[in-house]
């Protein structure tokens, strides 16, 4: 096995290390090549947000995917190391236990790959996001004596004595690991010791979910009526999303007169959830209310003609993206108030929390959000002003700066 460098043996052989370092370093983000989601558009945004700063970001996938071609496609540098996918941990926990002996023997071997590839490549830093690629980021940068940055993408689950955080926890202090949440509940699902996430909120393009510059799709393309109550839904189309509840939710608001609510859904679809979705539409006469998209690459342009987003993950969600993205085009935003959304949605100013989502939580949510139509205009100007100022993809990028060339002249 390769002994470590020392970080001074490292250092010394990377000019401006330290206060000699210029000001743009170079930061490579370990992927796992297959990334979707919000995933994907997290480290886009971020790796976008601080190359328009100045600085050089680059990547290496452990496999072959189709990220890899999505980053080159942007512009963005991404190697590949051509080693088998990634393993997670999936199923129930005797399964998961039973998988973890491959995982740790997966993680060895790509570990060596990446630091002998980090060896040649000489970055300033290593950034990673998947917890199963943090151990092997994590150990590749520190035998190369480079800062490692875990961009937390989701909560830690909860297994018996917590024995998953505290390894988590134990390997992160062995190699100094510098963790960033994407929101309280998440950092707080880690704990904090010994080693205590840093705050780091996603951001939204600015540029990009402009309500100022978007050309909106129209009500007429989508077959919507100039008059209706539109209510959008945008992420994943399946169980955990709510669109089902969101459904009975509409039934039961007909049978009150609210009898004008359309339901705009976009986003990567569940088949067999879709088809419960078409079947219980079509059953209690909601069809016609019911716009199922598919994915759309230009979501930005779908917020024109709807009224309100409804956020309605079943669980607590890590921070929630499509909430504040929905800020950023002035529209007002009716969430679960659980995990991130909790936190960037102001409960009264910028939107409405639920406590729960089902459809009896729904249709009061609903309920209360047409109550408050008039202030629709002013509750969407709030939202914007709320995200411009705290959730852009500018000020994430500069709070990673921030914190990154701390990391390293703290290191040296």
């Amino acid at each position: 096995m390769t002994k470590p460098l020392s970080n001074s043996a490292r250092r010394d052989a990377l000019p401006g290390f330290g206060p000699r370092r210029p000001q743009a370093l170079r930061v490579i983000w370990v992927l796992s090549g297959q990334e979707s989601g919000g995933v994907r558009t997290a480290v886009l945004n971020l790796m976008q947000g601080i190359g328009n700063l100045g600085w050089t970001p680059l990547a290496v996938a452990l496999a072959s995917g189709p990220f890899v071609l999505e980053l080159r496609k942007h512009g963005l540098a991404c190697d590949c190391l051509n080693l088998p996918a990634p393993i997670a941990l999936r199923g129930t926990l005797p399964k998961k236990l039973l998988q973890y002996y491959r995982l740790r023997d997966y993680q060895r071997r790509a570990s060596e790959t990446l630091a002998a590839y980090l060896t040649d490549a000489r970055p300033d830093a290593v950034h990673v996001l998947w917890p199963n690629l943090m151990p092997i980021a994590a150990k590749a940068a520190w035998r190369n004596a480079l800062p490692c940055f875990w961009e937390m993408p989701n909560v830690i689950g909860r297994y018996p004595l917590a024995v998953n955080r505290r390894i988590m926890q134990w390997q992160l202090a062995k190699y100094r690991v510098v963790v960033l949440a994407n929101s309280q509940f998440t950092a707080d699902s880690l704990g904090s010791k010994p080693v205590k996430p840093i705050i780091m909120h996603l951001g939204a393009d600015e540029a990009r979910f402009n309500p100022d510059s978007v050309q909106p799709i129209s009500r007429v393309e989508l077959g919507v009526p100039e008059d209706a109550v539109v209510i959008g839904m945008f992420g994943r189309v399946s169980g955990d999303r709510s669109q089902l509840e969101a459904l009975e939710a509409f039934h039961a608001l007909q049978q009150s007169m609210h009898d004008n609510l359309h339901l705009l859904v976009a986003g990567w679809p569940d088949a067999p959830y879709v088809q419960r979705l078409r079947a219980y539409a079509q059953e209690k006469n909601l069809g016609p209310r019911l716009h199922l998209l598919g994915p759309v690459n230009d979501i930005e342009r779908y917020y024109g003609p709807v009224d309100l987003l409804l956020n309605a993950y079943q669980g607590a969600e890590s921070f929630g993206l499509a909430a504040v993205e929905a800020m950023m085009m002035a529209k007002p935003v009716l969430t679960h108030a659980a995990g991130g959304p909790a936190e960037t949605v102001i409960d009264g100013v910028t939107g409405w929390h639920l406590p729960r989502v089902d459809s009896v939580a729904l249709s009061a949510g609903i309920r209360r959000a047409l109550a408050d139509r008039p202030r629709w205009s002013a509750i969407g100007a709030a939202g914007r002003e709320h995200a411009k100022a705290r959730f852009t993809v500018a000020a994430q990028s500069r709070l990673y700066i921030a914190v990154l060339q701390g990391a390293c002249i703290g290191a040296k």
